[in-house]
């Protein structure tokens, strides 16, 4: 019985073996290319066969996609369109039998997240119905409705809940489900086309097999598959350009995470909020010391999520020391101005807000001490007040992002921000007096 993996190393096989040989000769990466048929999951295709050769990757193209090892730098696509759907509005034939064979490989699947069209129409029904009511707009026909939808995917629930979040979860974990099971099929393609010598006898060489998607999606989960499909170390290239690092930084970085994680909380924390702020720096001013040097040896140097992520646990404990690095520097005034107030710093220090925001957010917030909280809205007031004297046409963002921050730690204290767009009231606070502000300076 033919499995959807014999059919496609078939017809990858075929189409490799009719390229000619001084251009096989040249070839140092070949590519399975995918593509999912209107941005879903559910319908993979193999779109096409390509492959790089040293003559087409001239210097200017590697810089040009960042490494010749980038799924930019292929020289040649030959169309498959293998599984594809038919769509007769676009005279799209489809392919039948990779279709069939695809339907019969999910519904073997087993996953608590199916891929029942059913089941996916009717959580982002919910959702839709779910916003209306967030909106205030709910017909009161689809009151029932969304009643019963609710009791259908969250039987605890209370049917006012807002399960958007659920049906993303849903969508996400179906889409990595699916297009692992599709990828997988495309891991044992490749290594067939190894393990059967068609690779070298073509190419004359081993030549690594990567595996691209069309679609904009995150790649790197697809460096572990290249690997597989490739005999040891020779994908290498392929595999840390997908992951955006090297295996080096990889190494470094959990080298130095073991280090500072034998420090104290304190100490610990200390660290990585340093680390951040030079970071910034680095970017702001150029800033090098021998800390953003081993920042970059990790990767770590231009990765402010990352180095968060190392914060959200101790969140009560870096938000004190940011506020301290940042407050004296942080101006509403506008570039021009700043240039002569020394626009560096500020930059620096300003780029230090939304970090607070992150932690708020993905934090425990409610353990941020109170203090914290009124030290960043005496901020907030200096801003305001400083705000309040400049006829500039626009202000500087600090104001804002400064507000939305202390919205995020205290919701119930603080509003939601309105600010202006353009004009006398470009990104000035519009809803001040929910902040306790007043035009005449005075905290009310």
């Amino acid at each position: 019985m033919q499995t959807l993996a014999d059919y496609l190393e078939e017809k990858v096989r075929f189409v490799f073996e009719q390229i000619d040989a001084a251009t096989a000769s040249d070839i140092y990466a070949l590519w399975l290319v995918v593509a999912l048929h209107q941005d879903d999951s559910l319908y993979p295709e193999l779109d096409s066969f390509g492959y790089s050769t040293n003559a087409e990757s001239t210097t200017e193209v590697v810089e040009d996609y960042g490494s010749r090892w980038s799924s930019g730098c292929i020289a040649a696509y030959v169309p498959l369109n293998l599984c594809q759907r038919e769509v007769p509005e676009w005279k799209q034939a489809g392919d039948t039998i990779g279709v069939a064979l695809r339907e019969q490989l999910f519904a073997a699947q087993n996953s608590r997240f199916n891929r029942s069209d059913e089941e996916t129409k009717a959580l982002w029904r919910h959702a839709k119905l779910q916003e209306e009511f967030n909106q205030g707009v709910l017909a009161p026909d689809d009151e029932d409705e969304l009643k019963s939808l609710t009791l259908r995917f969250d039987p605890k629930s209370d049917w006012t809940q807002d399960l958007r979040k659920d049906a993303h979860l849903f969508r996400h974990q179906r889409d990595a489900d699916t297009q692992g099971v599709f990828v997988k099929v495309l891991d044992e393609v490749a290594q067939r086309l190894h393990r059967k010598g068609v690779v070298e006898r073509v190419c004359g060489q081993p030549v690594p097999i990567g595996i691209s998607f069309v679609n904009d999606i995150d790649e790197r989960p697809l460096a572990e598959v290249v690997r597989a499909a490739n005999p040891e170390g020779l994908s290498r290239g392929i595999e840390e350009y997908l992951l955006g690092e090297t295996y080096e930084q990889i190494e470094a970085r959990r080298i130095l995470d073991a280090e500072i994680a034998k420090r104290p909380d304190a100490e610990r924390v200390a660290f990585w909020v340093r680390a951040l702020y030079e970071a910034n720096a680095n970017v702001y001013m150029s800033l090098e010391t021998p800390l953003t040097e081993r920042l970059k040896s990790c990767a770590l140097l231009h990765n402010e999520l990352a180095l968060l992520e190392r914060l959200v646990t101790y969140a009560p404990l870096a938000v004190p020391l940011i506020l301290d690095l940042i407050e004296d520097n942080v101006s509403t005034a506008p570039d021009a101005v700043k240039d002569v107030l020394g626009r560096d710093e500020k930059q620096v220090a300003e780029s230090m807000l939304l970090p607070l925001g992150h932690l708020a957010t993905h934090g425990d917030r409610d353990a941020i001490s109170e203090e914290d909280v009124e030290q960043l809205y005496g901020l907030l007031v200096r801003l305001w007040n400083e705000s309040e004297t400049l006829a500039a046409p626009v202000i500087g963002t600090s104001l804002q992002v400064t507000a939305r921050v202390l919205h995020t730690m205290r919701p119930r204290r603080f509003p939601a921000v309105k600010f202006g767009f353009t004009g006398q009231n470009g990104n000035r606070l519009l809803n001040y007096q929910e902040f306790g502000l007043s035009k005449n300076n005075e905290v009310s």
